[in-house]
């Protein structure tokens, strides 16, 4: 059984053509990953689900700004923030309203 400090290798990748600033993409990504048929070891452990690397391209036009795990991170227009060998992402939250951005994980 898996724990939370384990990553299963998997990766993705989740667009936002225009970001909300009240949902944790954590949680959509989940529920993205769950909609794939081969997504049933991941079923037992939608609890435990946490992100272990991270790239966000914004792909707006100006900068934009995001809380990871409560802290803030700005990543500038047309530019990327990449975030490797974490414990746990738990929480994506974007303070900027209306970016496009492309979200690249393993978990």
């Amino acid at each position: 059984m898996l724990n939370l400090h384990t990553t299963t290798g998997r990766f993705g990748e989740y667009n936002i053509t225009a970001t909300n600033t009240t949902d944790n993409v954590v949680e959509k990504i989940k529920e993205y990953e769950l909609s794939f048929s081969d997504s049933d070891y991941l079923r037992s452990l939608t609890e435990a689900f946490t992100i272990k690397n991270v790239g966000i391209r914004n792909a707006s036009s100006s900068k934009i700004s995001v809380k990871i795990n409560n802290r803030p991170v700005v990543i500038l227009a047309g530019t990327a923030f990449n975030l490797a060998n974490v414990e746990m992402i738990d929480s994506i939250v974007f303070e900027t309203e209306g970016a496009s951005v492309s979200i690249r994980y393993v978990y």
